[in-house]
């Protein structure tokens, strides 16, 4: 892939440049802003050029849901879901509607003031449509209370040696959390291998079945398209590793994957934004509302904030446009 880094007065000067010299057009590169351009002294002395980075889009990200999962519909229940009425589908997955219950314990009572701004945290969108990803706060005392189950990091095959197994991977109540794992790990690793990328794929169980997978051993462009743009890939493989472990049964197996440490590198942009705008909120007293946000990251800002005895944290609307808003209550 072709890539240039640029710099001009202006953010699309120097994008024109830059496509101009790679010969490609918008629709099929990525720009990152590097820089953005600042004005000198009186408009004249001191001023910094935009610059940003312009690579050209991987063609082999194109991903068919069909052809990774055309054998699954076959030979498994999945393919049952597309003759479900609404309310089959309702009662199917009703267990995913737990993830929200426990936020409760930190939200306020939504009160009705006006919200006067919206405010995007401009490092990072929030993602859309996606299953928690899951905290792990426990003592040392509680874990001892349950096994962890580990996969063996050094018998770990990279899935450019594997080729895609073409089988449809049935979990049941009848299998162990280790299983039930073990079976994870397989299914993501099909994913990945029809993804084209390079990687080891690990896991560990905790507590309340929960399944955190995380990728190792992989090169920073396959990191790249993995997490996506603003993560919404990195999201989206979760969601859908969630749906396959649970479709056949009556527990819930809470699934999170990871890459590169995002997961906590998003929460310190949650946080950090958060506490910019509890900041604004003190100073204005006005309401802020935060863009739409998923329960887990909703979760989030309500604890970073729960310690400013002048702000509460709200969550309202329904999803996918459910947020956070930011009150004073002096």
């Amino acid at each position: 892939m072709k890539s240039i880094i640029k710099s001009s007065k202006t953010i699309e000067e120097a994008v024109d440049l830059g496509l101009k010299e790679l010969g490609l057009d918008r629709n099929n590169t990525e720009i990152e802003i590097i820089q953005e351009p600042t004005k000198g002294f009186l408009g004249m002395f001191g001023g910094n050029d935009a610059i940003v980075k312009i690579k050209e889009k991987d063609k082999s990200t194109d991903i068919n849901l069909d052809d990774i999962f055309g054998d699954l519909k076959q030979n498994s229940s999945f393919a049952e879901v597309e003759d479900e009425s609404d309310e089959e589908i309702d009662e199917r997955f009703s267990k995913y509607d737990d993830l929200e219950e426990d936020e409760e314990e930190i939200v306020e009572t939504e009160s009705h003031d006006t919200v006067d701004e919206v405010v995007e945290n401009k490092e990072d969108d929030s993602y859309e449509d996606s299953v928690d990803s899951y905290e792990d706060e426990t003592t040392e005392t509680e874990q001892e209370e349950y096994e962890i189950f580990k996969s063996d990091k050094e018998k770990t095959v990279n899935t450019r040696e594997l080729t895609f197994s073409g089988e449809a991977v049935e979990i049941n109540d009848e299998d162990s959390l280790e299983v039930v794992a073990q079976k994870t790990k397989k299914i993501l690793e099909d994913i990945l291998v029809k993804m084209h990328i390079e990687t080891k794929v690990d896991y560990e169980t905790n507590k309340n079945n929960i399944i955190n997978l995380d990728l190792s051993d992989i090169s920073e462009n396959d990191t790249g398209i993995v997490i996506g743009s603003k993560g919404e890939t990195l999201n989206a493989i979760q969601y859908t590793l969630s749906l396959l472990v649970n479709r056949n049964t009556k527990q819930f197996y809470r699934v999170t994957l990871n890459v590169a440490d995002y997961r906590d590198r998003r929460k310190r942009s949650i946080e950090n934004n958060a506490k910019k705008v509890a900041f604004k909120v003190l100073k204005t007293k006005k309401s802020i509302a935060l863009k739409p946000m998923n329960s887990y990251e909703r979760r989030i800002v309500h604890y970073a904030l729960q310690s400013y005895k002048e702000i509460e944290t709200v969550s309202s609307g329904k999803f996918p446009n459910r947020k956070v808003v930011v009150k004073y209550k002096g």
